[in-house]
């Protein structure tokens, strides 16, 4: 007597759903690192091109031998800077040729570089009312000592980002005409 056994190859309705849910378990405890995660390469992004206005800005002063400022774009008016303490680099900036020494633009022709505002990221200067940056054409600063700044993602706090604490996310100090960055 011969038996005709039958050949099963494939998944029973239960193995595919304990498959489903393992899968929606791995999947839950993922997704959350992948957002935070885009987080912090969206706050390093910001930083970065902060960071490298400031240094174009220092390369040109050197190059064409001038007075070279970046400063925080004034928030209702174009191809200007900002005097007030209250506005902060997050509005953007511009990189110009301050040819006259008052860290103010004298017009479009002298911008070199200009940022729009940045989104989900707060900028602050420390100190806070740090609304320019200068160098003469030897690359040194021109004006003070030198300025930090706090990088902080709005999305995960809604915090002062005028200090440094636990919150700041990145942070960028220039001091003697040297940038040093760390996150």
């Amino acid at each position: 007597m011969t038996s005709h056994l039958k050949n099963n190859s494939g998944f029973t309705i239960i193995e595919f759903l304990i498959a489903i849910v393992l899968l929606g378990i791995i999947t839950s405890l993922a997704v959350p690192a992948f957002v935070n995660m885009s987080d912090v390469f969206g706050v390093d992004a910001k930083q970065r091109s902060l960071i490298g206005a400031i240094k174009y800005a220092q390369s040109e002063a050197i190059k064409q031998n001038s007075t070279v400022s970046a400063c925080v774009a004034h928030a209702s008016s174009a191809n200007t800077c900002s005097t007030v303490a209250a506005e902060t680099w997050t509005q953007g900036w511009h990189v110009f040729i301050d040819e006259n020494n008052n860290r103010a633009v004298d017009g479009a022709a002298n911008i070199l570089r200009s940022q729009a505002p940045v989104a989900n990221v707060s900028i602050v200067s420390v100190p806070p009312d740090q609304n320019a940056i200068t160098f003469d054409g030897s690359g040194a600063l021109a004006f003070g000592a030198g300025v930090a700044f706090n990088i902080c993602d709005k999305k995960t706090n809604n915090l002062d980002c005028s200090d440094s604490s636990e919150y700041t996310n990145g942070f960028a100090s220039l001091v003697s005409g040297q940038i040093v960055s760390r996150n």
